[in-house]
């Protein structure tokens, strides 16, 4: 049985759930209007809150090229309609000829969906030597690394996804602003599902 991945490939809490849209709630003021008082995002069963989070003053990350969110453990990278176009487009391939050479069907048992292959060793199959192959049109997953609904939850779930990364808490500080567009770009990017 193929066992579900703990790499970055794959840190997907609940497989069978899909994202939802973000819902703003909102708060009465004294004078009757309504204003924003938080964020909820939704994505995989794990729920953020945005407004109101651990992340308010930013987080620092800078990938540090150690591949290993893209190797050593088996994984799915889950690909969109839009992850789709952009890399066989980036690799001067027509959609259905990307699939059968890059791409494999995961069974998810109500539905199947698309992920990239892997190497024997787990790697991805467009890691090489100095990194990805596909970098300028990888996979919305991969883009939004480690920006991530599960790892933003709270400050030990990032830390927890720390002592995997070494680029966590080093280099560019991302404002809250700027976790929260690469939340939203996950949830725009619904993965291919096959009934």
């Amino acid at each position: 049985m193929e066992r579900f991945p703990s790499g970055q490939r794959g840190q997907t809490v609940n497989l069978l759930a899909q994202p939802s849209k973000v819902r703003i709630l909102l708060s009465p003021l004294r004078n009757g209007l309504l204003r924003k008082r938080e964020t909820l995002f939704f994505y995989y069963g794990k729920k953020v809150r945005m407004g109101n989070c651990f992340y308010e003053k930013g987080l620092n990350f800078e990938c540090q090229g150690c591949n290993y969110c893209c190797s050593s453990e088996p994984g799915y990278v889950f690909l969109s309609e839009n992850d789709i176009k952009r890399l066989s487009e980036g690799l001067s391939m027509d959609r259905q000829s990307f699939i059968d050479t890059y791409c494999r069907t995961v069974d998810m048992g109500a539905f199947k969906m698309i992920s990239l292959l892997e190497k024997e060793n787990y790697d991805c199959i467009f890691l090489q030597e100095g990194g990805c192959k596909v970098y300028p049109y990888r996979p919305v997953q991969c883009q939004t690394y480690p920006f991530w609904a599960h790892v933003l939850e709270d400050q030990s779930s990032w830390d927890e996804e720390s002592k995997s990364c070494p680029g966590i808490n080093k280099g560019k500080l991302y404002t809250k602003k700027e976790i929260e567009a690469k939340l939203k770009q996950r949830v725009g990017n619904d993965p291919v599902v096959i009934l």
